[in-house]
């Protein structure tokens, strides 16, 4: 136990140093951008901006959530107390969403922006979404994870875990406060940023490119279709195996 939370507690220095190294390459299509006299035009940008905002999101949480609040909990002293009380909670809530959540919305949006037209690309409803949702993360860590995490921590040392974790406990004053806070954190993570990201998906829909390829093979096919001879039925064959394989 204690030699796997001296590695798990070691993470902290590469997360370090991928952390930096983010943040350098963060600066370069901006660099290029202004290099090339791009002047904002969405269709001749380099790289992702947006996107890479969460990118580096997922950076900063796999340090701070996954790095730092797990580092408080790996050490065995610590871990032999806390295990089972909101500090676990705040890691997870840290690790998972700030991390992997933070990944899964760059992918959607990666995705996202390939399959939409220009036009319907909307920068500022995804960088408000983007604060939203982590500021949100963050203030339902400080206003409620960690505090009442703390709290139940030194009514372990005092009481025992059995009564940390009793409905004695959990329906107090105290612990009950730091819950109700966490609504401030989840109303702009939700109202903020989810909502806004879904509506902006759905949206989207609409401004779907039109698949080009497609279209002009179908094309061809018909035209070739009504070629004489026997070069027409070789390429009608050709083109009839393409279209029914894309199709």
């Amino acid at each position: 136990m204690a030699l796997g939370a001296i590695f798990s507690t070691l993470q902290v220095i590469p997360l370090v140093l991928l952390t930096l190294e983010a943040w350098r390459f963060s600066k370069l299509p901006k660099i290029l951008e202004d290099n090339n006299k791009i002047n904002g035009d969405v269709n001749k940008q380099f790289g992702f901006p947006e996107v890479f905002l969460f990118l580096v999101a997922v950076n900063f949480w796999n340090f701070f959530g996954a790095g730092v609040l797990g580092f408080i909990i790996n050490l065995p002293i610590a871990n032999y107390y806390e295990h089972g009380t909101y500090l676990t909670v705040n890691h997870g809530h840290a690790a998972l969403m700030g991390v992997y959540g933070n990944l899964a919305l760059a992918t959607i949006l990666f995705c996202s922006q390939l399959l939409i037209k220009a036009e319907w690309w909307r920068p500022r409803t995804i960088k408000t979404a983007f604060w939203s949702i982590n500021i949100g993360l963050l203030l339902m860590l400080f206003l409620d994870l960690f505090p009442a995490g703390i709290l139940q921590l030194n009514t372990v040392t005092e009481k025992g875990l059995w009564f940390a974790r009793s409905a004695a406990f959990i329906d107090g004053t105290a612990f009950q406060s730091f819950t109700w806070l966490r609504i401030i954190g989840g109303s702009l993570f939700t109202l903020g940023g989810v909502v806004p990201l879904v509506w902006f998906v759905l949206r989207s829909t609409k401004g779907l490119k039109k698949n080009n390829i497609n279209n002009k093979i179908i094309k061809n096919f018909k035209l070739n279709n009504d070629r004489p001879g026997a070069f027409g039925k070789q390429v009608n064959g050709e083109k009839k195996k393409e279209y029914e394989h894309l199709s």
